[in-house]
């Protein structure tokens, strides 16, 4: 008898909770229906930006991939370069595309060469070091760009006969264990180790003792 009595009892509280959610629902139904609405509202925002920002990050991987196409001239390839590295809807990309700027005005130096167009070498040179500076400075937590970055500024300094400080950009790449396996890493081993080679070479050249004199003839009688 007293479970049925605690049972209608709970039936009344049910009944007369629901009896005032109803209320309170059609009393500021307008109310409640315009923060579903809202809410809805926001969720599409939400969805479409999204898309269109997924979007976006999809075309920049599409021109980048363009980057190297044989359809493009000498200063297409600059002009798309310098648009992908100037945007920020992709830090990586941009990061990327710096760098590919400076290895092509370092290629560019290396085409020039010190002797035959002592101009250009140079300027090129300084255009590329600027390019790596600058993802130094810009991107430092896109990894990958920065270890590139750095080689690259190794190697302008190796051919600028700045030998340590090359050495140092081959060995900060080195320092980069998170990146263990990339091809740049290999790169940079190698160009450490032919760096030490040459420094060697150079060390017994200057040390090697000077050649004896020729003997002077005898007078003659």
């Amino acid at each position: 008898m007293k479970s049925e009595r605690r049972h209608e009892l709970q039936e009344n509280a049910l009944g007369s909770e629901l009896a005032r959610t109803w209320a309170f629902i059609k009393a500021k139904g307008n109310f409640i229906a315009a923060m579903v609405l809202v809410a809805a509202l926001i969720v599409m925002v939400a969805v479409y930006v999204r898309g269109k920002g997924q979007q976006r990050i999809t075309e920049l991987q599409m021109q980048y991939e363009r980057r190297n196409a044989v359809s493009l001239t000498p200063q297409e390839q600059v002009e798309l370069l310098e648009v992908l590295a100037a945007q920020r809807d992709d830090n990586r990309i941009a990061a990327l595309a710096t760098v590919d700027l400076g290895d092509l005005y370092a290629r560019r130096m290396i085409s020039a060469g010190p002797t035959k167009d002592s101009a250009q070498w140079q300027e090129s040179g300084e255009r590329a070091g600027a390019y790596y500076q600058q993802v130094v400075a810009s991107f430092p937590d896109e990894r990958l760009a920065l270890a590139k970055a750095h080689l690259g500024l190794a190697r302008l300094a190796e051919s600028r006969g700045e030998l340590e400080a090359a050495r140092g950009e081959y060995n900060t790449v080195l320092d980069m264990k998170d990146l263990t396996g990339q091809p740049v890493m290999l790169q940079a081993m190698r160009g450490e180790q032919q760096l030490n080679t040459l420094s060697e070479t150079v060390k017994m050249a200057t040390t090697a003792p000077a050649a004896d004199e020729a003997e002077e003839p005898a007078p003659s009688e």
